[in-house]
């Protein structure tokens, strides 16, 4: 019931791109979408927030180069741990990738990011990695599965609003 705007979404698989295709097909059933009802691209490979490659760059340059001109409205990464590869989550490397995200990503595409991350050994601690992630985060929700195969979805972090919204499934 919420009013939503429709737009171009990037979704980086850098964990299970194989399946991903399948799920994302599943569930264009289930919602009973036809391929042309959505603006979706999958990009089936990793894409470093290292600094010192030019991953970002140019993921951005293929985005633009060849996507016909259509603004995007999210990019999704899926997972920051792959992203991440060769960087160290728990130090001064989270900045490097957040700035990455920021300034290569948003800053260049003028769209929102959506990171998937994992929560530490401890889930009552969330999510795992320096605090300088979930500081820079606008949004963050954390998605829990119960015994009896019930998944919530609870608001932890919302900036400039309410948090604590819990949405089941």
């Amino acid at each position: 019931g919420l009013r939503t705007k429709k737009g171009r979404v990037i979704y980086v698989a850098a964990e299970g791109a194989n399946g991903m295709r399948k799920r994302i097909s599943a569930a264009m059933d289930h919602q009973e979408c036809g391929r042309d009802d959505i603006d979706f691209l999958l990009c089936p490979k990793n894409v470093s927030l290292c600094p010192d490659d030019d991953e970002v760059k140019d993921f951005v340059r293929t985005v633009q180069e060849y996507g016909g001109g259509e603004p995007v409205a999210l990019v999704v990464i899926d997972t920051l741990s792959r992203a991440m590869a060769g960087m160290d989550e728990n130090g001064p490397d989270m900045a490097k990738a957040v700035k990455q995200m920021g300034e290569g990503v948003m800053d260049v595409l003028k769209c929102a990011v959506f990171i998937i991350h994992h929560a530490g050994k401890k889930e009552a601690l969330g999510m795992r990695g320096h605090t300088s992630l979930r500081a820079a985060l606008d949004t963050e929700m954390e998605l829990r599965k119960d015994d009896s195969g019930i998944g919530t979805m609870t608001v932890t972090k919302q900036k400039d609003g309410d948090e604590g919204g819990v949405y089941m499934h």
